[in-house]
């Protein structure tokens, strides 16, 4: 906001009525020289407003923290050991990230797993990585494969589930890597930590799985 001021400045003199206030003594031998004051606006500078630190809002969580909470949960489901019992067969494509960690991740939990369930041996690479799992499969047993997944991969997946039996019984099968499978989005950290979510009821985790696109 612009401001003026007052500026006083005295004045030796003013015309009144075409005579020289400072020379009211004339012809009297004298010269007299009255002050006058005026006021004279100026402009000021602008004030500026005082400034103000931003006020804190609430933001959902930053990637980095939906990643640390997946990973959190994911450790804690894979310390406990886990019934397979509901899942007839586990296979793992060879050229999946770290196939050979998360096998050993998987077994140790309780996963069955023989050197026949190794696939996609000199295959082209999927152009998404697929976490495919049974509808029949246990939460706990489904748990355990989206853990071992998620901290020996280290790359982004695709989490699905299989509703349809076909041929090989897929509602109790889990397939790690995918062969044929699309492009598209992979899972979020912030749905990965919510699929490890303790105490989930089956109809609420496989809710949040999508079904795949056979």
């Amino acid at each position: 906001m612009m401001k003026r001021a007052l500026l006083s400045v005295v004045l030796g003199g003013m015309w009144l009525g075409g005579m020289c206030a400072a020379c009211s003594g004339a012809g009297t031998g004298t010269t007299t020289s009255t002050p006058v004051a005026v006021d004279i606006p100026i402009q000021t500078e602008p004030e500026k407003e005082p400034e103000t630190a931003p006020v804190a809002t609430s933001e959902e969580p930053s990637a980095s923290e939906d990643k640390a909470r997946a990973e959190q949960l994911a450790q804690a489901a894979l310390k406990k050991q886990v019934s397979f019992s509901s899942a007839s067969r586990l296979e793992i494509n060879k050229q999946f990230p770290h196939a050979e960690e998360l096998r050993a991740a998987a077994t140790r939990a309780g996963a069955p797993f023989s050197d026949d369930d190794w696939f996609g041996d000199g295959e082209p690479v999927p152009a998404r990585w697929e976490l495919s799992i049974g509808a029949d499969i246990d939460v706990a047993a489904a748990q355990a494969m989206i853990a071992a997944c998620l901290l020996t991969a280290k790359t982004p997946f695709h989490v699905e589930r299989m509703d349809h039996d076909s041929e090989f019984g897929n509602r109790n099968r889990i397939y790690v890597g995918g062969l044929n499978a699309s492009a598209g989005p992979t899972t979020s950290y912030t749905k990965l930590a919510d699929m490890l979510a303790p105490g989930l009821t089956k109809g609420k985790f496989y809710s949040m799985l999508p079904p795949d696109s056979d």
